[in-house]
């Protein structure tokens, strides 16, 4: 079965991702944060038996993957996720998964509820539109930085009664780049939120097609984002006093 160019791109925005051989796709579905009920791990397992290879792979960030699905399969396999409930983790210019340690109360060292915060980004900025390309964001619990917020276009660290600590412009890849980090803490989630509301606004404003957040601050220069996320973090009664 040959495929257009247009085909396979609709495909990958849906999370359908063509493989090396042009003869088969990975199906990517979103597991936020890391978090997996056994409904789902069900529901993927079967999807891999009965379109894949019978096997699943967890992704470098979270997510699961079904490998080996025949092309003239794609449809049908995107089909039945659907209505199995899950979530397919589309690519192009999107936010991308949200990425989470385990957090409060599992793990010892955690010093906030970062799933609850991860689920809450995904809410909030799921379908975000206008972005000129692909923006990973990631929550830790504490300073071990288990989830990576460094190297992140966005990453969030618990820091317990003094909120969470911001980073931004941190990326890998073929140029890899350490975030900066914000003076400004977030003092809450809703903080959190703003912020990531402002940067994700910026970076629409000032970047080019395909250009990540780390290459227009090497552009630009970091104040204009800084500014822009110090006014989101100001106290919520600059805001008229209502959670974003």
């Amino acid at each position: 079965m040959t495929m257009k160019q247009e085909e396979i791109a609709a495909l990958r925005a849906r999370g359908a991702l063509i493989q090396k051989s042009k003869e088969h796709f990975i199906l990517r579905l979103r597991v936020t944060g890391g978090h997996a009920p056994a409904t789902l791990l069900r529901a993927a397992a079967n999807l891999a038996e009965r379109f894949g290879d019978g096997t699943v792979h967890l992704s470098t960030r979270q997510a699961i993957e079904l490998h080996n699905i025949p092309a003239d399969a794609v449809p049908d396999a995107l089909a039945c996720a659907m209505e199995l409930g899950l979530e397919s983790a589309g690519s192009g210019n999107t936010v991308r998964t949200i990425v989470a340690c385990p957090g409060h109360p599992v793990c010892r060292f955690s010093l906030g509820d970062t799933q609850e915060l991860a689920r809450q980004i995904h809410a909030k900025y799921q379908d975000y539109q206008g972005l000129p390309t692909k923006l990973k964001i990631a929550v830790t619990g504490c300073p071990n930085s288990c989830a990576k917020p460094q190297t992140n276009d966005i990453g969030i660290m618990a820091k317990g009664r003094t909120g969470y600590d911001i980073f931004v412009g941190g990326c890998v890849g073929r140029r890899p780049r350490w975030a900066i980090p914000l003076e400004t803490p977030a003092p809450d989630a809703d903080a959190v939120l703003r912020c990531i509301g402002a940067t994700l606004d910026w970076l629409v404003r000032h970047g080019q097609p395909r250009e990540r957040l780390a290459a227009v601050l090497e552009r630009l220069g970091p104040q204009g984002l800084i500014d822009a996320t110090a006014r989101a973090l100001a106290p919520a009664s600059a805001h008229g006093g209502a959670a974003v």
